[in-house]
């Protein structure tokens, strides 16, 4: 079955009549879980935790700095101590940085590796700059690349994820929410019942108190206002029992008020539903949280993939070191040559190595590429789900429509009935028990109205749900 979005959206229809008061409640319900139910806000929780974990990757470019010092007394007699500063940063475009100063003063140098000196003091300053260039392994930063990458798919999951428990929770307070309507009006049925059993029973003894009629159509009719008055009782736990779960759903500390509509609203509200007759399932998937988390999942693992892959190529490196150094036996900024007749020098170099085996990087790829072909049949069940959650749906509201028509016409005919039945009871002509069996009739008939009118509405939600919230989003609800 295919389905446009756009029919969809044009072909719902709700009437704002008696019954706008129910659909108020529910938004309020809904809205007020979105605010505090638990694993909105763990999910929340989960979201914030995503965004951190990618903005600490930029810790990559801090620069890293270093200050030492150190004093040696050799067993030549020379003391030296030793003062350094230096800073590790890794710049654009891939290469590692490295600067570093460093203030020597030499002391009782005298006579030292068969080197005369003038000074038994002497001063050295030395600055000191490196680069190293990854050119195979990490080029260009490939592996920060990569692990940002994962790391902002990993956000957008989780994201997601937060909309998919959104959707979750919505549904589930919807769906006991008809869970409470239901009950409320089963209660109101059941009062009614008891009302008119009451009712034959007041007639029925008045009847026998002037012998109009024989004393034992009086018992039908009290076991009638017993039972009635049973189900009341009930009706009232089951009502009383759903809105302890709706609480405990929406999770608020003050849930919200809620209104009491009369079994006619419910049935409007339901019959003013309408779905539409296609839809495209290409587009509503990607509305749907979990289905929309898995593909940022996929995305997440395939970067994780590629970067346990670039952990199979060999390292290799350039590296470039310059050294400015100079002595003076006074002035803390030496640039004289003292110690050695030149005052620069160079190193020029590649460095290559690899494991011998690449053992546990060849087993991550493994791990990362069935991690992927995981996801990849997560996504078509999902699919799958989806697919189904629509179709089933859809053919429960169609059902549920003509099961309504058929209980409301039922409903009719048995007030016609029970009417019918009351007039024979009050002239004479009939029995308590055919007024009863009238009443039991009439009051079947409002509860598979009731069960075929909420039928209707969790149908319809239920296809809100599985279409992502998509075709009512312009009404939210």
């Amino acid at each position: 079955m295919n389905r446009c979005l756009s029919a969809v959206l044009a072909g719902i229809l709700l009437v704002t009549n008696g019954w706008s008061a129910a659909r108020d409640d529910l938004q309020a319900l809904v809205s007020a879980a979105m605010e505090w139910n638990p694993r909105i806000r763990a999910a929340v929780c989960q979201q914030e935790q995503a965004a951190a974990d990618r903005a600490g990757l930029r810790g990559f470019f801090d620069p890293q700095l270093s200050a030492g010092g150190e004093y040696l007394d050799s067993v030549y007699g020379r003391r030296e101590t030793l003062l350094q500063a230096g800073v590790h940063a890794p710049v654009g475009p891939g290469v590692y940085l490295d600067a570093a100063v460093e203030e020597r003063f030499f002391d009782q140098m005298g006579d030292v590796d068969s080197t005369s000196l003038e000074y038994d003091r002497l001063i050295q300053s030395r600055v000191w700059l490196g680069l190293n260039v990854p050119l195979l392994q990490d080029r260009g930063w490939r592996q920060w690349r990569l692990e940002d990458l994962q790391a902002r798919h990993a956000v957008a999951a989780a994201d997601r994820q937060l909309l998919a428990v959104r959707q979750e929770v919505r549904r589930e307070v919807e769906q006991q929410y008809f869970t409470l309507i239901e009950a409320r009006a089963s209660i109101n049925v059941a009062k009614s019942a008891a009302e008119r059993a009451e009712k034959l029973l007041r007639e029925a003894e008045a009847m026998v108190s002037v012998q109009a009629l024989p004393e034992y159509q009086v018992y039908a009719a009290r076991s009638a206002a017993a039972l009635r008055q049973e189900e009341v009782l009930a009706a009232r736990q089951n009502y009383d029992a759903a809105v302890l779960v709706l609480n405990s759903l929406v999770g608020a500390p003050v849930p919200p008020a809620l209104s009491d509509p009369a079994l006619e609203d419910l049935i409007d509200w339901a019959m003013a539903l309408r779905l539409p007759e296609q839809y495209r399932l290409a587009q509503i998937l990607s509305a749907r949280g979990n289905y929309a988390r898995i593909m940022s999942q996929i995305e997440a693992d395939r970067a994780a993939r590629d970067l346990a892959e670039d952990q199979l190529r060999s390292r290799l490196s350039l590296v470039l070191e310059t050294t400015l150094q100079g002595e003076d036996p006074d002035d803390l900024a030496a640039t004289g040559r003292y110690l050695s007749a030149r005052n620069a020098g160079v190193l020029a170099g590649v460095v290559w190595s690899r494991p011998w085996g690449y053992r546990a990087e060849k087993a991550q790829v493994r791990v990362k590429t069935a991690q992927l072909a995981e996801q990849g049949e997560s996504l078509r069940q999902a699919e799958l789900t989806i697919a189904t959650e629509l179709a089933v749906a859809h053919k429960r509201f169609a059902s549920a429509h003509g099961r309504l028509r058929e209980a409301s016409a039922a409903v009719a005919a048995a007030q016609l009935a029970l009417d019918s039945e009351d007039e024979r009871f009050r002239l004479g002509e009939g029995r308590s028990r055919n007024v009863l069996d009238a009443q039991k009739d009439l009051t079947d008939a409002l509860k598979r109205q009731i069960v075929a009118g909420v039928e209707l509405l969790r149908a319809y939600y239920a296809f809100d749900f599985a279409a992502g919230y998509s075709l009512a989003d312009a009404e939210e609800l």
